[in-house]
């Protein structure tokens, strides 16, 4: 009876240090994955046209950043990146709401039409719902659409070109 409880404590104690190994090992493993162990050196000369920010302590080539492992990138690194995109995201914004001051009010959207501003094609497309309009009121909503734009202060060239499509 007494051997019987003994290796039923040896066999306790084998596999409480088997699951205390086992957590160690799974916590440095999971330790060299997400924590860097070496930083990289930053004195890389930076490829020609790459765009830089200048900082007491790095220079950043942000489009080498951006090719290497997410896990290789420093946190210095990646904040001067985050700065960088978001000084132009604010250019852009900038530039959007200068050319278009009116951009905020789009886009109009009623159960009839969908009406919006596509950046990149630089023109106003209006989504007609066929079903939703009487097809003797389609010209009726299009001038009205034309009307409401016309409002916002649009200017006439872009209300000229309003792509109108029907679904």
């Amino acid at each position: 009876m007494e051997e019987q409880t003994m290796t039923r404590y040896k066999k306790i104690a084998l596999i409480t240090g088997g699951v205390i190994i086992l957590a160690i090992a799974i916590y440095f493993v999971m330790k060299s994955r997400f924590i860097p162990t070496a930083e990289k050196s930053f004195d890389a000369q930076p490829t020609q046209g790459a765009t830089q920010v200048e900082s007491p302590s790095i220079n950043i080539d942000f489009e080498e950043v951006a090719r290497r492992n997410p896990d290789e990138v420093s946190e210095e690194e990646a904040q001067a990146v985050q700065s960088e995109s978001d000084r132009e995201f604010s250019q852009w914004q900038e530039e959007i709401y200068s050319n278009y001051p009116w951009y905020s009010s789009l886009p109009l959207q009623t159960s009839e039409y969908f009406v919006y501003l596509d950046l990149e094609k630089k023109a106003i497309f209006a989504i007609l719902y066929q079903d939703q309009i009487p097809a003797d009121q389609i010209d009726t909503t299009k001038v009205s659409i034309i009307n409401q734009l016309s409002s916002l202060g649009i200017n006439q060239i872009l209300l000229d070109s309003i792509i109108f499509e029907t679904e």
